[in-house]
């Protein structure tokens, strides 16, 4: 075993030296043109996916799609810039945090109703926010309509874009050369064992057939 975790290391070392790149390169993230494209759509590609969660509940998308365009932009952020940035601009803590009240909100929205049953859109057709009533027939896309459902969207947006970039933190948390390192140790560790039981398999068929093991 511990000749097999010295290969591992050996492995590791050498494949850094062929590769030419010093241990901290890779969190300097890419060149600058895609850094300053990556900047360049920040603004249109948050605005877009407020835009799906918005409207929701008139086109197709909803919260879930939109925290999903929201959260691939800090995929793209981490990717151009490096993982120490992004990490440091992305706080765990606070995904955390805004995850919490992002399905804390959403369960809120079922209780709004709760007079009539759990998630009763009683905001529909009259209520203050998105209560605008409308006509028999296909809705002319008024968009301060449908009642809860638009909050619900925000709810499971806020709470799709903190899931989605806490993992893509803990993917950078986890550098390739740890996933590389544990699936080495795990092959080496099934070959070990693939090995001792040939040996008490072989054992078996070596041995008398009265007696016994």
């Amino acid at each position: 075993m511990k000749n097999s975790h010295q290969r591992i290391q050996g492995k590791q070392r050498g494949g850094s030296a062929a590769g030419g790149r010093a241990p901290g390169s890779e969190e300097q993230g890419l060149s600058i043109i895609v850094r300053n494209v990556a900047a360049v759509i920040a603004v249109p590609a948050i605005i877009f996916g407020l835009y799906v969660i918005l409207h929701g509940h008139l086109t197709p998308g909803g919260g879930f799609a939109g925290g999903a365009i929201i959260a691939t932009f800090f995929a793209l952020l981490a990717i151009s810039f490096g993982g120490s940035k992004t990490e440091g601009a992305l706080r765990r803590g606070i995904l955390v945090n805004a995850e919490s009240i992002g399905l804390v909100g959403f369960a809120l929205c079922g209780f709004i109703g709760i007079g009539a049953t759990f998630f009763y859109n009683s905001l529909a057709h009259g209520g203050p926010v998105f209560g605008t009533p409308v006509p028999f027939g296909v809705n002319a896309g008024w968009l301060n309509t449908a009642g809860v459902l638009p909050l619900m969207n925000f709810a499971v947006g806020f709470e799709v874009t903190a899931a989605l970039s806490l993992v893509v933190l803990v993917m950078l948390a986890h550098p390739k050369a740890d996933f590389l390192e544990a699936s080495l140790q795990s092959k080496a560790l099934r070959r070990l064992a693939n090995q001792r039981v040939c040996k008490v398999s072989n054992r078996k068929k070596a041995q008398p057939k009265g007696e016994k093991a």
